[in-house]
């Protein structure tokens, strides 16, 4: 009797493994058309190179954010991937 429940076990284990096919993937089968999230660190980067960390956080200035000259402007990228900031908290 034990044996037969153990048989028993082993098919109902192996049908439900071949009823749920194989495991889901995380990796799309399709590219997806979303640009990339927005991040600063890497902007810094660009402006400075990412070599170094302390250029990186030199870069870090009023200009860098609100100036208008080459690699300056820094919120003022990508205004279609920022959200919209509250009115009033």
């Amino acid at each position: 009797m034990r044996c037969l429940l153990l048989v028993l076990a082993v098919i109902v284990v192996l049908f439900t493994t071949v009823l749920a096919g194989a495991e889901p993937s995380l990796v799309p089968d399709t590219p997806s058309t979303v640009p990339d999230y927005f991040c600063m660190w890497n902007v810094q980067g660009f402006a400075c190179g990412y070599t170094n960390a302390s250029d990186q956080a030199d870069m870090m200035i009023e200009a860098s954010l609100f100036g208008t000259g080459p690699n300056q402007n820094w919120l003022g990228l990508h205004p279609h991937s920022r959200m919209a900031m509250p009115t009033s908290l």
